[in-house]
């Protein structure tokens, strides 16, 4: 007589391979995932419980929940999301199919993710998608698939998160909102300059408090993004925590005269002969914080600057590097950048 066990497939003879185990877990397409069960908070599942945090449809999902069972999930609000294992412990999840839907929002089994390991078939197709997540690292060398035009608080709160995976496989290109990407991620230090951000315009709070980005990472940063010329950016505000960027400082002084449009030093030499100021430096008001570019060397001491920034005693830097000018031209064109200011 045979004997059944029975899986999420329903009931199958032993002996008999359950049609979820053919599925190909392996391949490419596959989003792979570490969990702990143990972790818990006021939000989480029973400590031997992983529960997907599918919050919309369409989903259409085979899931190898890593002890032998399987399930087929066709509907974010299908009971088979949630799976009870015979013991506590790291778990290893891989799930092919169509994965949308997929956002924690600070709630739910938020910090029994640990690693994700490859984003395979994962989409992402709402907001608050790892929001709350403090345990996640990604190890991944992929990149998911990008649906979402809204993308606020993605990963805020993932304080183990170092990167994103591969950057350049990432299009962004359809999202408009950035708010709080990376926000609270304290040892994220990643280039992300491959992104397209040029449909942007909300960056508030984006690398808030993500104070582990380097001054090499952010400079390669502010050169990409400055040079797509976001139609966007006039509305444009960007938070990038306190990172510092190369400013390849040329001069630091303070303005001697008040005269519109101008810089006026009379201490200094701004010509070939003297400090060499070239049409294009970006002009930091190190005590107004506005910014401008210079637009002619008038004489020695005179500098013909394309915003009204200057007065009398303020303080100003001349910076010359692509990262300094790309910050210059944003702030000019109207966004509001916060970050650690020029490191130099």
């Amino acid at each position: 007589m045979l004997g059944y066990a029975t899986h999420r497939y329903g009931v199958k003879p032993f002996g008999v391979v359950p049609f979820g185990a053919r599925t190909n877990y392996n391949g490419a397409n596959a989003f792979i995932s570490e969990w702990e069960t143990e972790n818990a908070d006021d939000t989480s599942s029973a400590t031997k419980t992983i529960v997907l945090p599918l919050s919309a449809n369409p989903v259409d999902i085979h899931v190898n929940w890593g002890d032998g069972s399987y399930s087929h999930i066709t509907a974010y609000d299908q009971v088979d999301k949630s799976h009870e294992y015979a013991t506590t412990g790291t778990k290893t999840i891989k799930i092919v199919g169509t994965l949308k839907g997929w956002a924690f929002s600070a709630a739910g089994d938020k910090i029994k993710l640990t690693f994700i390991s490859q984003w395979g078939c994962f989409d992402l197709s709402a907001s608050q998608i790892f929001h709350g997540c403090v345990e996640l690292e990604v190890t991944a060398s992929d990149a998911p698939t990008v649906s979402a035009t809204y993308l606020y608080y993605c990963f805020n709160e993932c304080r183990k998160m170092t990167n994103i995976g591969n950057a350049a496989g990432w299009d962004v290109s359809s999202a408009i909102i950035m708010r709080a990407f990376l926000r609270y991620c304290n040892v994220f230090n990643q280039d992300l300059s491959p992104l397209d951000i040029s449909s942007v315009y909300n960056m508030v709070e984006m690398f808030l408090s993500s104070n582990a980005l380097s001054t090499a990472n952010y400079t390669s940063m502010l050169e990409s993004w400055g040079a797509v010329g976001a139609h966007y950016v006039g509305a444009m505000a960007a938070h990038f925590g306190d990172a510092t960027f190369t400013g390849t400082t040329l001069v630091t002084s303070a303005a001697t005269a008040t005269t519109a449009d101008k810089l006026v030093d009379s201490g200094q030499d701004f010509t070939i002969t003297g400090l060499n100021v070239q049409i294009g430096d970006a002009v930091w008001n190190t005590t107004t914080g506005a910014w401008a570019l210079v637009e002619g060397v008038d004489n020695a001491t005179t500098l013909s600057i394309s915003v009204n920034i200057m007065s009398d005693t303020d303080g100003y830097k001349i910076l010359q590097s692509a990262a300094a000018k790309a910050k210059a031209q944003w702030v000019i064109d109207g966004c509001v950048i916060t970050d650690g200011g020029a490191a130099d």
